[in-house]
C-alpha cells in the first residue's frame, strides 16, 4: 500500500514540500495539501496565479484539498504513530505523516505594553509604509513580522518567506 503525507497549509513551505516529495517520492507517497485558501499561494500571488500553481501540482500528482482544514489527526494507541487525518468536509485521508506548514503568528503582543507608538494589524503584523518604516518614524521592521503596501494595489500584505527579510534589509 502506498504511504501518505498530509501537508497543512497553502503557502510557500507547503507547496515547496509538496513539490519536493512528488519529485523524489512520487511512487512511494500520496501527497495531500490541505488549505483553507481557495488556491495555493492565493494570499501572496492572487487567485489567478494560485489556480495555475494548483493545476501544476495536480498534473504532477499532488492531491489538493482546498477550502478545507484538518479537524482530527488519528494515531495508533500502541505507538502513537499517525494513520489518518479527518478533514472538515468529512474526508478521511490515510497518511503516515503530517507536516504543519500553515504559517506563523508574529510575536508582537509586547508592543501593546510599550509606548513606542508602533501599530499592528488584526493579525499582529507591524504596519509599515513602502520603506518599511513603522508608525513610529524612528523604528523600521522587516521580514515575516512586517506588513507593507503591495505596490500594485496599495493593500497591506505580509509575506511569510525567508527571502523577504533579506530583500527588505
Amino acid at each position: 500500500m502506498k504511504r501518505g503525507v498530509a501537508i497543512i497549509g497553502g503557502g510557500f513551505i507547503s507547496t515547496e514540500v509538496a513539490s519536493s516529495l512528488i519529485l523524489h517520492y512520487k511512487d512511494k507517497f500520496d501527497v495531500h495539501v490541505i488549505s483553507t485558501q481557495e488556491t495555493p499561494m492565493e494570499k501572496v500571488f492572487g487567485k489567478q496565479v494560485g489556480e495555475a500553481l494548483a493545476n501544476k501540482h495536480r498534473t504532477h500528482g499532488v492531491k489538493l484539498h482546498m477550502k478545507n482544514e484538518v479537524t482530527e489527526i488519528l494515531k495508533r494507541e500502541e505507538d502513537g504513530s499517525v494513520y489518518a487525518v479527518i478533514l472538515k468536509d468529512g474526508t478521511r485521508l490515510p497518511v503516515d505523516m503530517v507536516i504543519m506548514a500553515n504559517g506563523v503568528t508574529p510575536a508582537t503582543k509586547f508592543l501593546e505594553r510599550t509606548e513606542t507608538g508602533v501599530k499592528v494589524d488584526k493579525d499582529g503584523a507591524i504596519i509599515c509604509d513602502p520603506f518599511m518604516q513603522t508608525t513610529n518614524s524612528d523604528i523600521f521592521a522587516a521580514g515575516d513580522v512586517a506588513s507593507y503596501p503591495y505596490w500594485l494595489s496599495g493593500e497591506q500584505i505580509r509575506i511569510e518567506h525567508w527571502i523577504n527579510a533579506g530583500d527588505q534589509g
